[in-house]
């Protein structure tokens, strides 16, 4: 049995030797840090590793980084809208604003194309609940109001280009981006070791001062991890292609499901499928039509022109509790390890975000996080 004790920030017992806030020896040069999965948790821990003077090494077990949930061409860019500012909205809200800033300098400063396409975005109020949410949403997150308003029916139509019954919360600095390409690009500085499998046993042996699990749906084959409840969700998308209506679209749409504006070449990017049941990445067809027949349901005119271009499905890692799994994790053959997983259909914002708190963890920062968003993301909450 291991002894506990009580950290100095804590208000729980914790197992002897873990700390709900980080390493209990921070450090200023952090050296080499082994991080486990080259998706977009992995590969926004190495790009924060780099800015902040660490050496990052991805090991992926795939031949190429994003394979997996990471791959789609296309993802939304909005923060998880929740009516009050508690600790979990705190993560997105303050993830949001990081990544709209970080993109913009990317496409700014022409260092590479991730496909981001700061376009806006339309939560539509498809019922009272979600009126009654994005109301509260508005009052306590406390944004300016050029950043989050409630439009009417009238208003929605003429900022979406396209007819629409519905009333919206709509988020100008939200858009879309390749969660594909920004992988690349948030790994080009760092180390690959692509086809390589890291197993638990291996991982003492890693040439590094710091290791990072963040292979998502791979997490629980690591001993220190294995108390936490991950599960898999299954995601399909659609690709359309559209026709002279579909075109006039200038925002994302949130919904049921979610649609892109056309790209430049005249796709859309419609989803996603939302089943804890299946764990197979096959490419199921009635997907594709149930995913248009959400889209159907708040723009029918719309919809009616669509034809499928393309597809494909992935398992996201989700957690029980529905929110990210963040933190010093353990020690193993006298190195820390730490634990970036549990990113779910928000993984664009939320694995930038744990790069940060992790990448402050090591440095000994003060984090940019409430300590109760802390203690919400640790991995010894399940304990």
């Amino acid at each position: 049995m291991r002894l506990a004790l009580r950290c100095k920030k804590c208000v729980v017992l914790v197992p002897s030797g873990i700390c709900w806030w980080g390493s209990l020896g921070a450090v200023n040069n952090p050296g080499k840090v082994a991080i486990i999965g080259g998706g977009l948790a992995g590969s926004a821990l190495a790009h924060q590793c780099k800015q902040n003077g660490a050496y990052p090494i991805i090991f992926e077990r795939e031949n190429a980084l994003a394979r997996a949930a990471s791959g789609n061409d296309t993802g939304l860019v909005s923060p998880r809208i929740s009516a009050e500012m508690d600790r979990y909205a705190h993560y997105f809200s303050i993830g949001f604003q990081s990544v709209v800033r970080l993109f913009s300098d990317i496409t700014q400063d022409g260092a590479a194309d991730v496909a981001w396409n700061q376009c806006g975005t339309m939560h539509l109020v498809v019922d009272d609940r979600k009126k009654k949410q994005f109301e509260k949403c508005v009052k306590n997150w406390g944004w300016d109001k050029k950043d989050m308003h409630i439009l009417s029916k009238e208003d929605v139509s003429k900022q979406a280009g396209i007819a629409l019954n519905h009333d919206a919360l709509f988020l100008p600095l939200s858009g879309n981006i390749s969660p594909r390409k920004l992988c690349a690009y948030y790994a080009r500085d760092a180390q690959l070791h692509l086809g390589q499998d890291i197993g638990d046993h291996m991982l003492g042996d890693l040439d590094a001062d710091i290791i990072v699990l963040a292979c998502a749906n791979g997490l629980n084959n690591f001993e220190l991890a294995r108390h936490i409840p991950f599960g898999a969700v299954r995601g399909q998308v659609t690709q359309v292609r559209g026709g002279q209506l579909s075109a006039s679209l200038r925002c994302n749409l949130n919904y049921a499901g979610y649609c892109t504006p056309a790209n430049e070449d005249g796709l859309h990017m419609i989803g996603a499928t939302f089943q804890r049941w299946l764990g197979h990445t096959d490419i199921i067809a009635q997907d594709d039509l149930d995913n248009i027949d959400a889209l159907r349901a708040v723009a029918p005119d719309m919809a009616g022109g669509l034809r499928i271009a393309g597809h494909r499905a992935g398992l996201r890692c989700s957690v029980r509790d529905y929110f990210p799994v963040v933190g010093h994790l353990g020690r193993i053959g006298g190195k820390d390890v730490y634990i970036s997983g549990g990113h779910g259909s928000h993984g664009i914002i939320s694995s930038h975000m744990a790069a940060r708190v992790i990448i402050d963890e090591i440095m000994g920062r003060e984090p940019a996080l409430p300590e109760a968003t802390l203690r919400a993301l640790s991995p010894h909450r399940f304990l």
